[in-house]
């Protein structure tokens, strides 16, 4: 699911928080390491048999150290897989969210086109109707004229 360049991200940031995790460990376990040293030398005046325990003592712990940070490191990768999933189910939303923003801008665009050619044709239809009611006020007048005449004519005969 995760890009080459994400997955590369998401095992370094693994990889770098394993190492921390080991440092501090391995820091721990030598600082442990020269506190049994010092007895070790005690220890050597001891029966090889003490020796030997004080061996298997070391190995165990060595063991259970590099358990520990495996499994913290398994604990940070599975982590870090859940937030990988967690962005790239939010950049699906917003990339579907910008295509929705998209569709509404050019749907906006037309609404103004088509709102555009309404007014220019309601301006045409507005200057038709001036310009026919002034015919009409002149032919109106015309035939007021024409009436009078027609009015005085029939007065005179």
């Amino acid at each position: 699911d995760l890009s080459e360049g994400e997955f590369r991200k998401v095992a370094k940031a693994a990889i770098k928080e394993a190492r921390e995790e080991f440092d501090k460990k391995i820091g721990l376990a030598l600082e442990q390491q020269g506190i049994a040293e010092r007895e070790a030398v005690h220890l050597r005046r001891e029966p090889a048999a003490l020796r030997s325990e004080m061996l298997k003592l070391e190995a165990a712990h060595d063991k259970a150290l590099a358990e520990q940070v495996t499994e913290s490191a398994r604990q940070s990768a599975r982590q870090l897989a859940r937030e990988c999933k967690e962005i790239k189910a939010l950049t699906r939303e917003r990339d579907d969210l910008e295509v929705k923003f998209a569709d509404a801008c050019a749907k906006l665009l037309v609404a103004k086109d088509k709102a555009s050619a309404a007014t220019t044709a309601a301006e045409a239809a507005t200057r038709d109707a001036k310009q026919a009611t002034r015919q009409l006020a002149s032919e109106a007048g015309r035939a007021t004229l024409a009436e009078r005449k027609l009015g005085r004519a029939e007065a005179g005969r």
